[in-house]
């Protein structure tokens, strides 16, 4: 059975913007099967063709994908994940996990946005409170 995900996704325009920025906030649920996952890809890379097609702005994705980035070369669909992104120019913003246990580190919560000169010029990180 295939595990639909979820999104919102909001425009912001106006006040100092020199042009609009689209965000989107994704959930998609753990521990899906390799077909679930190659399902929510091709979804997901539909969307944000369409997304990138209307937009012709600012476009930011962030959310809890559960899909661990630092699995890049040991796992080919979380691979084909990420390639589908980049090739929307969409570009990570957390490269360090943002998840620890006592015996490692994910990074499920991901970051992307595509790439302008204010965004080379952005800062983006993790904040970590300690427990």
């Amino acid at each position: 059975m295939y595990e639909p995900w979820e999104g919102l996704i909001v425009q912001i325009n106006g006040g100092n913007l020199s042009k609009s920025i689209t965000i989107g906030n994704i959930y998609r649920p753990p521990r899906t099967s390799n077909d679930n996952l190659n399902a929510f890809i091709n979804e997901f890379s539909s969307m944000v063709s369409l997304l990138e097609h209307n937009c012709k702005n600012t476009l930011i994705i962030a959310g809890d994908f559960n899909i661990n980035l630092l699995n890049l070369n040991e796992n080919d669909i979380y691979s084909s994940y990420f390639d589908s992104l980049i090739s929307h120019s969409l570009f990570p913003q957390i490269t360090f996990p943002t998840r620890f246990t006592r015996t490692n580190g994910t990074l499920i919560d991901n970051f992307f946005c595509t790439l302008s000169q204010s965004m080379m010029e952005s800062t983006a990180g993790i904040l970590i409170k300690k427990l």
